[in-house]
């Protein structure tokens, strides 16, 4: 794995920039002057053509990172954050100025308080509407008050996933303070304005602002993002919270009766009181409680709450903090936890093909899937099984099985972010995920790593599935199509390189769409993904015979709306639907409903069987011809999507098309 920071382990500051040369001189010259504490600022750039990136290259005080273009302020972030190894991480604006002395208060705090996850640091704007407001910090409507920048530990950052890059602009640092909250760790607010915010934007009309911020969005309902994936803190507007609210504010109004604008009672501002008054996880005795300290407006969220199945990152491991040896000791019972300091790179025998196997209370559907990989899986590769806190002896049964690396992370996480953790300390050529409950076909995984190496078009291989039991039994295999006519891989094989410039798997989603949203990202990138024309995974669903599948999954789910999520993240490829797509969808349904007439249940007609046939008819990145196509090959149902849809300025990964733009820093080799 790629480590960006070569100049310091301590704190890494990280800007992003595009055409503000004379702004980005004045944060850079701010930062570097006004902090001792020992940092590497890394200034990340989205293709500037007004002699930024001259600039930032010959600037011996900046590590530069060249993007080549704009891909969104999270994921801009996020594909640096990944790659730094630091004890605390800050991020700022290119139009801010730090405070002298401001980011050294920052990290003492951190220092001398371990519970304490996050310092936000006040910011005041300079110009525009807000610059008569004390500093900025708006409350959601959950209650919590956002930090618009702050220093926080890398640890944490990397638990919570970073940036959400659900939204497509704004949002991410208030998203970013309740997900660290909501993994247990309190966060702060310095006392003094620590960042001055130059907004060169900010002294235009009002409809001008909205309509920047309207474009900006793209139609992304950023706040809807928001209000699903906190839903759970909705019950804490309590009648209590309501009538604290009210009074705290009548309180302030009394006691700012003629003060002057910037005046300050019980050692706080008009800002601080709205904020005290709203914010339902700060004590209503903060003024006190900090009295002396460096902080206030300390926030935390009650354990009990804390424990809602519906907290989006309630378990998230509390991973021992890489610079704290002592924190890093084995875990009695429990074996290692994959922390930076004990597991740098998790696959240490092989770095071909990695396997990444999630389970929990599932031994013997785990023996009987780990004996198929074992016995019938020829080419080099490492097993690792990722438990979550399992009692039925699994823990035993891994830590002595000689074919498998156990990661015990020792509590439910999610899906999505349970192999993250793993994934982004995995050194391989290429990477696979199965589930638990399933059976590999002898020779399939060996298939699936040949047709990778033979066409390096080819992003993913989806291994054909079939249920063994359940509603789907009845089915050649499973692969159902989204509404955008992408032919989801329930499991799949694919580059290591290529998963990591996507980001994994999303932890947006609370739980099932992880695999559809993968295919969907690789063919945003450009590659080709494939299906096995053979059946390589059998799946003897544990559940499926006795649960009510639709009820599981809605609690599994936990009121969020998955499918809304994938829907906005991949709106471009909606133009696909196509009046040609929809007469082709007829047609082909139609020549199929006509070659099956009388047909056998495992019939094939002209290479297929029937749900190679609908898949064919909806898949709309699959070719008409795809049967001639890849008739003498051992995959078929190839999806590419097409070079005008890929260069929509709405694709997600459209940075990831043409890797070779000019200056470039890929992060990925």
């Amino acid at each position: 794995m790629t480590r960006i920071n070569q100049r310091s382990d301590h704190l890494v500051i990280m800007v992003a920039t595009y055409n503000r040369l004379d702004q980005l001189r004045q944060v850079i010259d701010s930062i570097v002057e006004g902090t001792r504490t020992a940092h590497e600022l890394i200034v990340i750039d989205g293709g500037s053509t007004d002699g930024t990136i001259e600039y930032i290259q010959n600037d011996p005080r900046v590590t530069p990172v060249l993007q080549g273009a704009l891909l969104g302020t999270a994921r801009c972030y996020n594909r640096v954050w990944r790659h730094v190894e630091s004890r605390y991480s800050c991020w700022l604006s290119d139009d801010t100025e730090v405070v002298h002395g401001s980011l050294d208060a920052a990290v003492r705090i951190l220092e001398a308080h371990p519970a304490i996850g996050m310092v936000g640091l006040k910011m005041k704007d300079t110009k525009g509407p807000g610059r008569d407001e004390a500093y900025r910090g708006g409350i959601s409507e959950y209650g919590v008050l956002n930090c618009n920048h702050g220093v926080l530990r890398t640890s944490i950052a990397r638990d919570v996933g970073f940036f959400n890059e659900g939204y497509r602009s704004y949002m991410i640092d208030p998203d970013l303070t309740a997900s660290v909250l909501c993994a247990g760790h309190r966060v702060v607010m310095t006392r003094d304005v620590a960042v001055l915010h130059h907004r060169e934007w900010a002294e235009r009309e009002g409809p001008e602002i909205d309509a920047k911020v309207a474009r900006d969005l793209g139609g992304i309902d950023n706040a809807g993002i928001y209000q699903e994936k906190f839903a759970f803190l909705a019950p804490t507007r309590t009648w209590p919270a309501r009538l604290r609210a009210r009074l705290v504010h009548y309180v302030a109004r009394v006691l700012f009766l003629g003060a002057s604008p910037d005046g300050r009672r019980l050692w706080l501002n008009r800002r601080d009181w709205v904020n005290l008054a709203g914010g339902r996880f700060i004590s209503i005795l903060d003024p006190i409680l900090h009295l002396g300290l460096p902080y206030h407006l300390a926030q935390a969220i009650p354990e009990r709450r804390l424990a809602s199945p519906g907290n989006p990152v309630k378990r998230a491991p509390r991973h021992a903090d890489p610079f704290d040896r002592a924190a890093t000791a084995d875990t009695p019972g429990h074996g290692p936890r994959l922390t930076e300091a004990v597991l740098p790179i998790v696959n240490t025998r092989s770095r071909n093909l990695v396997i990444l196997m999630g389970t929990l209370n599932r031994l013997s559907q785990l023996r009987r899937v780990i004996e198929s990989i074992v016995n019938g899986t020829q080419l080099s590769f490492e097993l690792i099984v990722i438990d979550a806190g399992s009692t039925d002896g699994t823990i035993e049964f891994l830590q002595s099985h000689p074919a498998v690396t156990p990661v015990l992370q020792g509590a439910r996480i999610g899906h999505a972010r349970s192999h993250n953790e793993v994934w982004r300390h995995v050194d391989s050529r290429y990477s696979c995920w199965l589930s638990d409950d399933t059976e590999i076909v002898p020779g399939s995984l060996d298939l699936a790593v040949s047709i990778l190496e033979s066409d390096d078009t080819i992003g993913m291989v989806g291994l054909k599935m079939k249920d063994t039991m359940g509603s789907g039994r009845h089915e050649a295999y499973r692969g159902g199509l989204s509404e955008y006519g992408v032919l989801n891989c329930n499991h799949g094989v694919m580059p290591t390189a290529l998963l990591r410039s996507v980001g994994f798997f999303n932890q947006s989603y609370r739980m099932y769409t992880i695999d559809p949203d993968l295919t969907a990202s690789i063919l945003s990138t450009g590659h080709r993904v494939v299906m096995t024309k053979a059946i390589s995974v059998l799946h003897h669903r544990a559940w499926a015979e006795g649960d009510d599948d639709a009820e599981k999954v809605r609690r599994d789910m936990g009121g969020i709306d998955n499918w809304a999520i994938y829907r906005r993240k991949f709106a471009f490829l909606a133009a696909s639907n196509t009046l040609w797509t929809r007469l082709r969808a007829r047609g082909v349904h139609y020549v199929a409903r006509f070659l099956f007439l009388g047909a056998r249940p495992g019939a094939k007609r002209l290479w297929l069987n029937r749900r190679d046939w609908v898949n064919l008819a909806g898949g709309r990145f699959i070719s008409l011809f795809d049967p001639l196509i890849h008739i003498a090959r051992p995959y078929h149902l190839a999806q590419s999507v097409p070079p005008a849809l890929l260069a929509s300025g709405d694709n997600p990964y459209r940075h990831l098309v043409d890797l070779a733009a000019p200056g470039a820093l890929c992060l990925e080799r």
